[in-house]
């Protein structure tokens, strides 16, 4: 019975084949994890421990060697890195037959095992173990715990090797590092210095040779025990002497711990310099203009240095008195008791009326001749007052969504006042009261402005030639009829003088030029700055915006008429 591939029926059948090819493969996969198994070494015989250590070097990597006396013992299975305050926990299998010639009382430490610095265990024995490897305890077992070795020549080795790399870390450089190595710096700095390195060489010889002699390795005193001794002697025959020491030592420690900041301090400053030098070379310039254009408000300060000291004096008392009557340092805010009134200390009459030229208000008819105080009647009392039930809004408003009145149209006004005297007659003796003091009566004399000190006038600069005269300007109003020619050409800023209208200041309490309400001055001042005369109508609407501002004629040209697009 032949099979696919033979044909002649001699060769085994194609389930044959199969269960052969089979069982091939089953055997070469066994002998390969067999073979691979045994690579990594556990079928191999071993006796693992671990080894506590803190210091692995540059790292223990896996299958690294375990040498005791030099020779090889085992190898590293695994390294656990320290956690938590604990150390490294280092795995590893000791051969059986070398285990039995390792006692318990070994200790372990990392060390280089070749010239490339290789790192790898070895196993030292223990304090009071003989040095020629004879063992005098128990072997070591599976699962001990070796320690490490914390003697001085471990100690010393390791501290070698760990300034050795970190020298050698020092010196070396990356790739990306165009800079010039250390090695190269040196060879710079000790180029044509031989003379100088041999003698300082022999010099540091020579010191080493005298630290050597006075450091000795007996166990006895050190020359530092005994010169901590003699400061202690110092100390309790001369304490003064030591407390001076002291003294002297504290800033020169303050120095050294601050040397940081200290060092930043002045790095700040040297950069704070430069930087102020560059600021003042970039603006001399300025600087001197400013210095330049100084020298008159100091000379203005010096000449008023007479009322500098009353001043601060005031402001002191101001001071004093605010502290001690009004702040409160307990509760860190002021009380102050403040009589705020909202109406006048006096009641207007009939010469206080409004009047704009010929039209007067009512009030100038129904006013008392003198101040009244008349009683309220018990029902216009606050405390009496009853609002209607059907109480409207005034006329021409209507409450709008959130209580508040809204305007909708012109308030009623009555066209035909009742115009009658309700005041009872004077008697013969009584005269009417006069006017009060500051109001728009043209009978009212004008309030003399208080005097102030005036400034000097400013230096005119000289008319530009080929200027048109004043009169030829729009606007421009004649000179007055036997006074001085008008000069020719347009006022010019320093030339044009305040407006004055009537011969005479507006009262200090109004501030600016416009004047008191319905006085002459104030249409005068109106008419100049709307360029026509103003009527009641331009009062009414004009007078309280430019009530208090000063109303003059600016860059040579009067004001224009509204109608003909001037200035408003």
């Amino acid at each position: 019975m032949g099979n696919s591939l033979e044909t002649d029926g001699r060769g085994p059948t194609d389930r044959q084949l199969l269960v052969c090819g089979v069982a091939v493969l089953a055997v070469a996969a066994l002998v390969s994890t067999v073979l691979l198994v045994k690579a990594t070494g556990r079928l191999d015989a071993r006796v693992p421990v671990v080894a506590a250590l803190v210091n692995v070097g540059d790292g223990l990597p896996q299958r690294s060697d375990v040498k005791y006396h030099g020779v090889l013992v085992g190898m590293v299975d695994d390294v656990v890195p320290a956690a938590n305050g604990n150390p490294n926990y280092v795995h590893i299998n000791l051969k059986p037959e070398y285990a039995s010639s390792i006692p318990n009382t070994v200790t372990a430490r990392v060390v280089p095992s070749n010239v490339f610095a290789v790192s790898s265990v070895q196993l030292v024995d223990g304090a009071g173990e003989p040095a020629n490897g004879s063992s005098v305890g128990a072997p070591i077992e599976a699962g001990a715990q070796i320690p490490e070795d914390t003697e001085l020549p471990t100690v010393l080795f390791q501290t070698t090797i760990s300034k050795l790399r970190d020298i050698l870390a020092a010196t070396g450089r990356g790739r990306e590092d165009k800079t010039v190595g250390i090695l190269a710096a040196v060879n710079a700095a000790t180029e044509n210095r031989r003379t100088e390195l041999l003698n300082s060489g022999a010099q540091l010889n020579r010191l080493l040779d005298q630290l050597d002699a006075i450091v000795a390795t007996e166990p006895g005193p050190t020359t530092v025990s005994a010169l901590i001794d003699a400061t202690r002697g110092l100390q309790q025959t001369a304490p003064d002497l030591v407390d001076a020491l002291h003294k002297a030592v504290q800033p020169m420690q303050t120095l050294v711990e601050q040397r940081s900041q200290l060092t930043t301090l002045i790095n700040g400053g040297i950069n704070t310099m430069n930087t102020s030098h560059t600021s003042l070379a970039n603006h001399s310039d300025q600087l001197v203009r400013i210095t330049t254009e100084m020298t008159p408000v100091i000379g203005e300060l010096a000449l008023s240095s007479h009322n500098w000291v009353p001043a601060f004096v005031k402001l002191n008392q101001l001071s004093t008195k605010f502290f001690d009557n009004v702040w409160m340092p307990d509760h860190d805010f002021g009380n102050m008791r403040v009589n705020l009134s909202f109406t006048p200390s006096y009641t207007y009459t009939r010469a206080d009326c409004p009047q704009y030229g010929a039209l007067k208000g009512p009030s100038c008819y129904t006013a008392p001749l003198v101040p009244t105080r008349p009683a309220l009647p018990d029902v216009l009392l606050p405390q009496n007052y009853q609002p209607p039930a059907d109480l409207a809004p005034p006329p021409g408003t209507v409450v709008g969504p959130n209580g508040n009145l809204m305007a909708v149209g012109p308030p009623l006004v009555n066209p035909n006042p009742n115009l009658a005297d309700p005041n009872p007659p004077l008697p013969s003796w009584m005269p009417p009261s006069p006017p009060v003091p500051g109001t728009a009566n043209p009978a009212l004399a004008p309030t003399p402005p208080p005097p102030v000190n005036q400034s000097p006038l400013a230096p005119v600069a000289p008319r530009p030639p080929n200027s048109p005269p004043a009169a030829s300007i729009p606007g421009s109003s004649p000179a007055p009829p036997g006074g001085p020619p008008a000069p020719e050409g347009p006022l010019l800023p320093a030339e044009a003088a305040p407006a004055s209208f009537g011969g005479s200041a507006a009262p200090a309490a109004f501030g600016g030029n416009v004047g008191p309400v319905g006085s002459t001055q104030e249409r005068a001042a109106l008419s100049l700055a709307t360029g026509q005369p103003a009527t009641a109508a331009t009062q009414l609407l004009l007078g309280p915006v430019a009530r208090g501002t000063t109303v003059t004629v600016s860059d040579g040209q009067a004001a224009q008429p509204v109608s003909s697009g001037g200035p408003r």
